[in-house]
């Protein structure tokens, strides 16, 4: 991948609800990368980039914290390279309630770095920092803070979060 990457604000518009508690996992096909957990009415949903199922048929396998493993299926794909998975049967994934922060646009307009979440198989989650250099109506463009990182793929699906007034805020997915 690029030095410079773009995230999607589809999410902030297709689920525009605090961010606090979000949970991130690893999803595997033919291929892997990340995605989010996110709860509507009594149900838990994956939010993953699209190209990770694309032409895929078997199995989908979520690993979430503590390398839980559960099994999804592709509910609805959208333009911009979102999917939405639903869980098949038993799911034990912890997937909490969370919303889009009340202050988003001005956090936008107020922070420069941050950092993408990176959810492994084994259940570990690490921290990719990043700058963000731009911003504009869809996407969030982000830089390694550190020049010697690099993107790489399998990252796909990781989260944008950034530290702001003492709170763990979600600002979008990365997609490519």
């Amino acid at each position: 991948m690029k030095y410079l990457s773009q995230l999607v604000l589809v999410l902030s518009l297709v689920f525009s609800q605090n961010t606090y508690c979000q949970s991130t996992v690893y999803v595997q096909t033919n291929q892997f990368g990340r995605g989010l957990l996110k709860t509507r009415g009594n149900e838990c949903f994956v939010i993953t980039p699209n190209h990770l199922i694309k032409n895929y048929n078997g199995p989908i396998n979520v690993f979430g914290e503590g390398s839980e493993r559960s099994r999804a299926n592709l509910l609805k794909s959208y333009t911009g390279d979102l999917a939405i998975l639903r869980f098949d049967g038993e799911n034990n994934q912890n997937c909490k309630k969370w919303q889009i922060d009340e202050k988003y646009s001005s956090i936008l307009e107020n922070v420069f770095e941050g950092y993408i979440e990176l959810r492994d198989k084994d259940g570990s989650a690490s921290k990719f920092a990043v700058n963000i250099t731009g911003i504009d109506v869809q996407y969030i463009t982000i830089r390694p803070k550190d020049f010697r990182e690099k993107f790489y793929q399998g990252m796909s699906g990781s989260t944008l979060f950034v530290e702001f007034q003492g709170k763990k805020v979600f600002l979008g997915m990365l997609q490519s």
